[in-house]
């Protein structure tokens, strides 16, 4: 979907694609069911770990840049040997959009494929599940955090922009393009969408900005002339556009044929491959990331990223997404806390790895960040990207910015 990542869209979102019907799964290295996997080939004791996301339907496309990522990343692994000469098995889990597939899945992880942890989550439907996953001591370490179970719980181990953050990052996004007044474009499909607004509203008056504008928008809609004409009238030079499928490239299409062209922010997920190629965004867009931007290639630990991917995932359709960064991301941590593990893959020898992380970026792919027996909050920190030349650059550097 082209839509924001705001904590009001994702709710809307969940209540709009609703609990869809269960899906079968299965393990295999080759499949084109719920599940597949991910293994070395070694006789030593593997660490057996999961990824659950929704892999396919109308936000496979957004969230499955995880699993590749995660994939990549496991055979570079066992193509070296394992870890501390223990395999990976990496089973994948697509839980089709629907929550009870994939609370489901993660009871049949546990109970009969005996996992290690779950290592990143990239779905709408977590909070299906990870009350489960809570309740039985299974590590989660990383992946979208897009509810309040990420830094709720010792169990949970956050490498993404939390929704706190959320808000934060849009009124930070405003400022880094030079705008002051802004504009909010949301969904007209629930009330959950109008509810995030004030939040933003409070963030970006904290940064001496304000919001100028804000108006509903409907996929259902044949034109948004009318709230484009609104916005460039209350003088907004940047807009967030909060809208279901195919509601961003119409609405940016609008106001260009009007002759108005603010900086358009999109975020996390949503910042899909296609977007610089749309009229209107070249040099025109800020895309605000969940952790390292994807396309960093100017360190040693994104460069090793960009090896895995160009390897292993080179032929996916996810392998050029923001998501990307978040499955290599979670896989980083989990990988730290494994080399750490004395004698043989076990859940609590994970665990209490895990609890000893401290200050840790895994190579500059997030800023310092420590792991305790108790609730880990979600990240603070989040980077943006942008369009030139009709492709995703950084114009605004690569750094980290964090709300205090």
């Amino acid at each position: 979907m082209y839509r924001s990542r705001s904590f009001a869209m994702l709710l809307a979102t969940t209540a709009l694609l609703g609990l869809g019907a269960s899906a079968c799964s299965s393990s295999g290295s080759a499949s084109s069911s719920a599940a597949s996997s991910t293994s070395g080939s070694s006789t030593a004791k593997p660490w057996v770990i999961a990824t659950v996301g929704t892999l396919s339907g109308s936000q496979g496309s957004e969230y499955g840049g995880c699993s590749v990522a995660m994939q990549a990343w496991a055979k570079t692994v066992n193509a070296k040997g394992g870890i501390n000469g223990h395999p990976v098995d990496l089973i994948v889990k697509d839980d089709q959009g629907s929550g009870p597939t994939a609370l489901s899945q993660v009871q049949a992880l546990w109970q009969n494929q005996h996992i290690n942890a779950i290592v990143s989550s990239c779905t709408n439907f977590d909070s299906a599940w990870m009350p489960y996953a809570i309740k039985n001591g299974i590590p989660i370490i990383g992946g979208q955090a897009t509810d309040t179970f990420w830094g709720s719980s010792k169990y949970v181990f956050p490498d993404a922009t939390g929704f706190p953050t959320f808000n934060y990052s849009v009124a930070k996004a405003v400022q880094t393009v030079g705008a002051k007044d802004f504009g909010v474009a949301y969904c007209a499909e629930s009330p959950a969408c109008l509810q995030g607004v004030p939040a933003i509203a409070t963030n970006a008056k904290a940064l001496g900005l304000s919001l100028s504008w804000k108006g509903e928008v409907a996929g259902t809609d044949t034109s948004y002339t009318a709230q484009c004409l609104a916005s460039r009238q209350a003088n907004a030079k940047a807009l967030l556009v909060e809208g279901v499928q195919g509601v961003f490239p119409r609405f940016v299409s609008n106001c260009t044929q009007q002759g108005y062209t603010p900086y358009y922010l999109s975020s996390g997920f949503s910042t899909t491959p296609d977007l610089p190629t749309i009229p209107g965004l070249n040099e025109h867009l800020i895309g605000i990331m969940l952790t390292f931007p994807w396309i960093q290639d100017n360190t040693p630990a994104t460069q090793a990223f960009h090896a895995a991917m160009n390897k292993y995932e080179s032929g996916s359709s996810e392998a050029n997404t923001p998501s990307t960064a978040v499955g290599w991301l979670s896989a980083q941590i989990f990988q730290y806390a494994a080399q750490h593990v004395s004698g043989d893959p076990s859940t609590a020898a994970l665990l209490t790895s895990l609890w000893n992380i401290r200050n840790q970026t895994f190579g500059g792919l997030m800023t310092p960040t420590s792991f305790r027996d108790v609730p880990n909050p979600a990240s603070k920190c989040f980077t943006f990207v942008g369009v030139q030349d009709k492709k995703y650059a950084l114009p605004f550097g690569s750094g980290f910015r964090c709300q205090p």
